[in-house]
């Protein structure tokens, strides 16, 4: 008897043998997998056989984008481990972030003048050793917290996939850690309640993370770490606290990814931090790892917050080639090396709460090239290209660029920039983009104290300075005293004050603001005698209360070097003796920093952009300051320290002082 078939019968045989078809992507990559194809070929067989659409989907997925994927693996005894090990050891006993850190550097510099090579590893590709079984694992685990899980609800097929089905974030070693940290975290659905709100349990996860995490930026020798390892281990920079974050948040289905910036407007260097799909369908940022973390914020860069214009453009790591990319588009040599970016794709619109603007641009000579940058200063006298648009009728658009910057528009070819705008400032709230005009004639005399800005870590430092106080006596206890000067300004360099005093006194004190801790790098007081003399005598004080952050050390405070510290709790002071009845007229003092002020006996050298770095010549300092006639007035400058250090930042002479871009 003949069978018939109905047309029903007929769709529902052509529906399954087109998700049955291997999609072209996926045979190319099947080609290049080498002796590893027959791994491939047996998790499409399993789907295809389990009739699993969407599993079989989501493994072309995986295996049409794996062809660059790659992990960077050292052995088990690797250095890196054992120093984790040890800082493990050291969080078990409260150490402090001090300690910790001391300790790495102590360690890190013994390791580097012992060995005798460096540390060895292996780069393997993916289509050449992920097997069947660990891919499987994968699909089926994130398979099943996707339909399970009642925050998760709300993703779409094509957001499962790249929101929470990825095996790996970068290059780390390949490790279960999707089944390992669902096991983990298994604690969750009791948490939840039935919740549906991803806000609720990301917070759940991240708090988890962050009460043991130890942050060091000591730590930036340790590699990407296999998504187990980082959870044992729990320490490193950022990059390493959100590749572990999101790995965690993926294992029990909370779509986490890592947004991240090349370049901060008016910073030098660029930073990520991770984000969540929310089911509202809007993506809310977070500061991933981070210990109270209560609010996911909307629209804005979480890093620094108090300063929202920290992005110039958005990016978004995703486990998908990006058909975008300049890379499909451009020859390799015609792109910069930090926009050679396959697997990310721009998000800045996602961050309207960032202050932004679209550039227009038209070029007055003929563009020979398809596509131009934009570029930024970085660090010393390095351009860093952020984004790149094409070019049509020699007219380019750049949209949605972070504002408070200084931006010029090139091109690129072989690692030569060539530039085609001169630089301009995009205000930071309103307007349009005003063009900085450098006059060679028209020349001043500007006094140096600081080759790169106070960063943000150590501000606080500076900014509790204010309302602190010299105080003079002529009891060791200070039962009586006089207060000569009060701090009322920013001590953002080694800086004097003058000092209106007809008395002599024995014994003089640094005293603590109220609402501050201490933190001097350096204090010298000043008398004459004959000549301008530095006074010396005994250096002690009192401590309010002990805190383990606080090493307390009051000799720290008088002994002129400005890389040993004096920290310690508000409502504590530090004096010195002087063995007898002296008049001061002066004192300096130089806030804990980074060590990026001038310093007496370093070769400096100021720059001046014209199209270019032009040098205005060598000086060797003598003081904690420098001086330079004959530079271009409303001229971008550049003061870079030949003798010692790297961080170096773009400045203008304004008003006498130095003001950051």
């Amino acid at each position: 008897m003949k069978r018939r078939y109905t047309i029903f019968h007929v769709l529902i045989i052509l529906i399954f043998s087109g998700c049955n078809k291997i999609p072209d992507e996926v045979n190319l990559v099947l080609k290049k997998a080498g002796k590893n194809r027959g791994e491939l070929e047996k998790v499409i067989n399993h789907y295809k056989n389990q009739k699993e659409k969407l599993k079989l989907k989501a493994a072309f997925f995986l295996i049409a984008n794996m062809e660059e994927k790659y992990g960077v693996y050292f052995n088990e005894d690797a250095y890196y481990f054992k120093l984790l090990s040890k800082i493990d050891s050291l969080k078990l006993m409260n150490a402090s972030e001090d300690q910790i850190n001391n300790f790495i550097d102590e360690d890190w510099n013994k390791f580097q003048l012992e060995s005798k090579k460096n540390i060895p590893y292996k780069v393997l590709k993916d289509i050449e050793v992920i097997t069947a079984k660990y891919l499987i694992e994968n699909i089926d685990l994130a398979y099943k917290v996707w339909k399970e899980k009642p925050w998760a609800q709300h993703l779409s097929f094509d957001e499962f996939c790249e929101w929470i089905l990825p095996y790996r974030l970068d290059n780390e070693p390949l490790q279960n850690w999707r089944t390992f940290m669902y096991n983990e975290l298994k604690w969750l659905d009791d948490s939840m309640k039935n919740s549906s709100d991803p806000k609720k349990a990301c917070t759940f996860v991240n708090d988890e993370i962050a009460k043991n995490y130890q942050f060091s930026h000591k730590l930036g020798m340790i590699p990407d770490l296999g998504g187990i390892d980082s959870w044992k281990h729990r320490s490193g920079l950022c990059e390493n606290r959100y590749a572990l974050i999101t790995m965690a948040m993926r294992s029990v289905c909370i779509p986490t990814a890592i947004d991240y910036t090349i370049q901060f407007p008016r910073d030098a260097g660029n930073h990520s931090w991770t984000v969540l799909l929310d089911n509202d369908g809007k993506v809310k940022s977070f500061n991933g790892g981070e210990k109270k973390m209560v609010i996911l914020y909307p629209n804005v860069c979480p890093i620094d917050t108090a300063v929202i214009e920290k992005i110039t453009v958005a990016y978004r790591k995703q486990y998908a080639k990006n058909p975008d990319a300049l890379e499909y588009h451009q020859p390799i040599n015609n792109i910069p090396e930090n926009l050679r970016i396959v697997y990310a794709t721009i998000v800045s619109e996602q961050y309207n709460g960032t202050p932004q603007k679209n550039i227009d641009f038209t070029f007055h000579n003929k563009i020979n090239s398809d596509y131009v940058y934009l570029f930024s200063f970085n660090y010393g006298l390095n351009l860093n290209a952020v984004a790149y648009a094409k070019v049509n009728n020699n007219r380019v658009t750049f949209n949605n660029i972070g504002r408070n910057a200084i931006y010029m528009i090139g091109t690129y070819n072989n690692k030569r920039i060539k530039l085609e705008s001169k630089p301009f400032i995009l205000p930071k709230i309103k307007g349009d983009e005003k063009f900085i005009k450098i006059d060679v004639n028209n020349t001043e005399s500007v006094k140096l104290y600081r080759k790169f800005y106070v960063k943000f870590d150590m501000l606080p430092f500076v900014l509790n300075m204010i309302g602190a106080s010299l105080q003079a006596s002529n009891s060791k206890n200070f039962s009586e005293y006089h207060t000569l000067y009060t701090i009322d300004t920013n001590v953002n360099y080694y800086k004097e004050f003058e000092i209106n005093c007809n008395q002599s006194y024995k014994y003089y004190r640094y005293m603590s603001s109220k609402k501050g801790d201490i933190r001097i790098a350096d204090m010298a007081l000043f008398y004459n005698n004959g000549k301008k003399t530095k006074l010396t005598g005994n250096v002690y004080g009192y401590i309010s209360y002990k805190n383990t952050k606080d090493d307390c050390i009051f000799e720290n405070t008088f002994d002129y070097d400005i890389r040993t510290n004096f920290n310690a709790p508000k409502g504590s002071w530090v004096a010195i003796d002087a063995g007898k009845p002296i008049k001061i007229n002066s004192f300096k003092i130089l806030a804990r920093n980074h060590l990026n002020i001038v310093e007496p006996g370093d070769t400096y050298e100021l720059f001046y952009f014209n199209n270019g770095w032009i040098s205005l010549g060598k000086q060797v300092a003598k003081n904690h300051y420098i001086v330079y006639n004959g530079v271009p007035k409303g001229a971008i400058l550049l003061l870079k320290d030949l003798t010692k250090g790297k961080e170096e930042r773009i400045f203008r002479y304004v008003n006498g002082e130095q003001v950051w871009w």
